[in-house]
């Protein structure tokens, strides 16, 4: 069986562009319950959220990721099950309790700075920029992971999203369904001229007195883009390359092709990046909006 690599290369541009927060790329921010019937759980986001499904079949783990964007603060709810081991796999690991201990050591791996806390079968991870909670449901085969990015507790949207998550039987909450179809960012948000021509380099500009502070903007979560039927029977390999905007406001705005792929390749890419999350790039604490290269690579082999 062949197996598909899908690789995403996101590559700075040499310009950062001034693009307008329309419409269309955004969407209020109201804070309410929404429920994931299936798998009897509520949590608390501020914008209907994006649903990404992944996971690891040869550990027989399967991942559903919901992702909402405000007020610089990314919020994401990932859910990771119990499923039945694919029988293409080579090395097959079935589900048992080692799965969440596994995922714990590894987070601790990557967030070598973090403050970890444990109690009963809660763990948390504290950053100066980051939370993460993951909440252990062995009994039901599956736990919960619920991560800010951008802020800590000390902001009451994050502690609230932390201490939101409800399993239950029977659930209340305004039902997901299939979820948002792009990253929204926040309506009326005003943005910041940015003056740096290098994205790679943003805190120089041409004028050596600039004493302004910018940063550069934090990609948080890089979709995969699936690959197609009609191209895996066609064996199309090769790359898409989008320019896409990073919209000060924090949701992707309008996507342009630099170089595309027949047989539904092209949409797909699109589509991935659309559902990018991340926080916006700031100069002197305003927020402004930035366009990148961004590359996904199909192979088959």
């Amino acid at each position: 069986m062949s197996k598909l690599i899908f690789t995403i290369i996101v590559l700075v541009s040499l310009n950062s562009s001034i693009f307008p927060q329309t419409e269309k790329y955004s969407t209020p921010t109201v804070w309410e319950n929404y429920s994931v019937k299936d798998k009897n759980v509520t949590v608390q986001m501020p914008k209907p959220p994006v649903i990404l499904q992944g996971g690891d079949v040869c550990r027989g783990e399967d991942t559903s990721t919901f992702s909402a964007y405000s007020d610089g603060v990314v919020y994401v709810l990932k859910v990771t099950s119990k499923i039945k081991v694919s029988e293409f796999c080579e090395g097959k690991r079935k589900f048992d309790e080692k799965n969440f201990a596994e995922r714990v050591e590894n987070l601790k791996i990557e967030n070598k700075t973090a403050k970890f806390l444990e109690n009963g079968n809660e763990i948390k991870f504290v950053d100066e920029d980051k939370t993460f909670k993951l909440v252990n449901d062995y009994e039901n085969k599956r736990w919960f992971e619920l991560q800010a990015f951008g802020a800590t507790e000390a902001k009451a949207e994050v502690k609230n999203f932390l201490d939101s998550l409800k399993i239950e039987e029977k659930i209340g909450g305004k039902e997901i369904g299939k979820g948002a179809s792009r990253n929204y960012g926040d309506e009326n948000v005003s943005e910041t001229e940015n003056t740096n021509k290098s994205e790679e380099n943003p805190s120089k500009g041409k004028n050596s007195e600039d004493k302004s502070i910018a940063e550069n903007i934090k990609i948080i979560i890089k979709p995969r883009a699936s690959y197609t039927d009609a191209a895996r029977k066609a064996n199309v390999q090769g790359a898409v390359r989008l320019r896409v905007t990073f919209l000060a406001n924090g949701g992707i705005g309008s996507i342009s092709t630099v170089s595309t792929l027949p047989y539904g390749l092209t949409e797909q890419a699109i589509a991935a990046a659309s559902k990018m999350f991340f926080i916006p790039a700031r100069k002197n604490e305003k927020p402004y909006s930035v366009v990148k290269t961004v590359e996904y690579h199909f192979s088959i082999y």
